[in-house]
């Protein structure tokens, strides 16, 4: 019999005054099997620093053709496709041929750099692509968060996330990797 995700729900206040998006959301979660906390909660905070009418999750881990969050067009049309982790160079180049906006979260240390000289080396300069990274020291704190029901505060300020519930907060530098397919 095959394991089945973990339904979590969250309600977040969201206050992205980069974007000047503030507004209450609640989502339900599916928690892959084999998903951790890590990565839920990294898939949460990407949500927050993209959230509009239309984002959604998808079925993530469970399907290749996917990301993990996706903004689509009343037509199909995919407006945006944000990723977690370190995706393939063809994954990344399939998703911009697919996609007006490719965004890409690292929230671990380990295999950046090696991840991000292949895709300097493979990638065409795709100008819809940014590749961000929260902080690995800070996402290690993320985890305390992370409640079959949460009720969450996300505040986005420039390059810095304050994600908060009733007893602590926690600070998440973001930093740039990636800008329109420029990697440094």
């Amino acid at each position: 019999m095959a394991l089945k995700a973990t339904v979590c729900k969250a309600s977040i206040n969201i206050s992205n005054t980069n974007r000047s998006y503030f507004d209450t959301v609640d989502l339900t979660i599916a928690q892959h099997p084999s998903e951790t906390s890590l990565r839920l909660m990294a898939r949460v905070l990407a949500y927050a620093l993209h959230a509009c009418d239309g984002l959604t999750f998808t079925k993530g881990l469970s399907t290749d053709s996917e990301p993990e969050i996706w903004h689509k067009s009343a037509t199909g049309d995919i407006l945006a496709w944000i990723d977690l982790g370190l995706p393939s160079p063809d994954r990344i180049k399939k998703a911009s041929r697919q996609s007006s906006r490719v965004d890409i979260y690292t929230y671990q240390q380990k295999g950046v750099p090696q991840w991000l000289d292949e895709c300097q080396k493979k990638l065409p300069m795709l100008d819809n692509l940014d590749c961000w990274a929260l902080c690995p020291e800070a996402m290690k704190g993320i985890e305390a968060f992370h409640q079959k029901s949460m009720q969450l505060s996300i505040m986005i300020d420039g390059r810095d996330i304050w994600l908060s519930d009733d007893q602590t907060t926690l600070h998440i530098p973001l930093t740039k990797l990636c800008e329109n397919g420029h990697f440094d």
